[in-house]
């Protein structure tokens, strides 16, 4: 396949960097090909997005949510087939694949939806015959940047509330959080607002009070599923002294019971990493927490042989480690391996979950209906999981982290609109 940029409503031939894209499960595999724009091409692209947007703001609310909802129908029917390509592309397996298509199409509904919901606020005035008014009005161009993990899902939650709010968008897939910092940086110089999401470091905290086999299941989706190539992963796992054995003796069963193989191919349940230079990075990573006194509990070692050595597969891992000193509790390492530390009791269980410079997602098993509002109220992250994995969000929600996960307004649900808007307070007043 030929990757074409759509500028101005033209398909045209980037002029940039030639680049090839593979399949991560059989790297001899060209998924596609193409050119990079160039920045002559990212002006114009600029350009035509800022000659459109006049007349996008002055279109009804509704029929721009019209065109979002049209999309939606399009990419429901597309479903299956573009699953497919994006398992192939980026390695996720099938299901999930198809899960994230039908999920960017209820993203795109929810903010088609906006038209329906109130637009403003009206408060009283102390002044007879006065009435204020807060109306919300586009910024202008967005300019928008998403990874590869969620090729499909992340650019329809950015372009979608973008352009349900009024605005036109310059979308440039792939991103990271050394991305996302320059951007800030950048951005600041130039005095315009920014928002990013720049990964975690997610903690799952289980108790001795939690059921041990639920809790095992869940701890294990949010580490593998995706192959651990999610934000909102399960990396750092704090168990509570008292069932530590017994739940990872659990966990580490049902990570080395994981099919591992071809994401398109039936019962596969975690597929490969999306690059070589991510599988060397994960290798790497636990290699040195093994040198640095991690016991591998499951996985621990590279493929040596046959088709999982050939791609840019890595067994699914559970490290236990002597503390948090350790590089494999602080780094994201975005693979599928988690690092087990043991608590004392609740407190230091929370005090350790919040040991990190991240804040994006946690978790936490409990039968103690207490302990949940304590975490809610110590664990410092933007997204808290009780009973269930770290890894998920739903559209209608926000999202973002605190710390160095997240900087900016969050994203997704209503929240959207802080950062896509911006606010006019009218003072009407009667004629004299």
């Amino acid at each position: 396949m030929e990757l074409l940029n759509l500028v101005n409503g033209r398909w045209i031939e980037g002029s940039g960097a030639e680049f090839a894209d593979t399949n991560p499960a059989a790297p001899g595999e060209i998924v596609a090909r193409g050119r990079a724009a160039s920045p002559d091409e990212v002006e114009l692209a600029v350009g035509a997005a800022r000659d459109a947007a006049p007349a996008w703001r002055a279109t009804p609310h509704h029929e721009r949510a019209a065109v979002l909802a049209r999309a939606a129908v399009l990419i429901d029917a597309a479903a299956e087939e573009w699953g497919r390509e994006l398992s192939r592309e980026e390695g996720k397996t099938l299901p999930e694949a198809v899960a994230e298509v039908r999920g960017s199409a209820r993203i795109l509904r929810y903010y088609a939806a906006e038209a329906d919901r109130e637009s403003g606020e009206i408060y009283a005035s102390p002044r007879p015959g006065e009435n204020l008014l807060v109306m919300r009005r586009p910024v202008g161009v967005a300019g928008l940047i998403t990874p590869s993990n969620f090729p499909i899902a992340i650019p329809a939650w950015k372009i979608g509330p973008a352009l349900t709010y009024g605005n036109t968008v310059v979308w440039k897939p792939t991103g990271s959080t050394e991305v996302g910092r320059a951007v800030i940086a950048r951005c600041g110089e130039l005095a315009k607002p920014v928002q990013t999401e720049m990964g975690g470091k997610n903690a799952a905290v289980v108790l001795a009070d939690a059921d041990l086999d639920h809790a095992a299941v869940q701890v294990c989706l949010g580490a593998f599923r995706s192959t651990g190539q999610k934000c909102t992963a399960t990396s750092r796992l704090v168990v509570e002294e008292a069932v530590a054995a017994d739940l990872l003796r659990k966990v580490a069963a049902k990570a080395e019971e994981l099919v591992v193989g071809d994401p398109v191919e039936d019962g596969v349940e975690t597929g490969p990493l999306v690059s070589a230079a991510a599988r060397e990075r994960v290798a790497a990573g636990v290699l040195r927490a093994v040198k640095d006194g991690a016991e591998p509990l499951a996985g621990g070692r590279p493929y040596s042989q046959g088709r999982l050595a050939e791609g840019w597969f890595t067994p699914p891992t559970v490290l236990a480690l002597p503390g948090t000193h350790l590089d494999v509790w602080s780094t994201e390492l975005f693979g599928p391996v988690v690092g087990a530390v043991r608590a004392s009791g609740p407190e230091e269980a929370l005090r350790l979950a919040n040991h990190s410079e991240h804040g994006l997602s946690a978790a936490i098993f409990t039968r103690d209906l207490g302990a949940a509002p304590r975490a809610v109220d110590d664990l410092d992250v933007g997204v808290l999981h009780v009973n269930s994995e770290s890894a998920g969000t739903f559209p209608w929600v926000p999202f973002g982290g605190s710390k160095l996960s997240g900087f900016g307004p969050r994203e997704q649900g209503r929240a959207a609109r802080e950062f896509f808007t911006q606010t006019v307070t009218v003072y009407l007043g009667a004629p004299a």
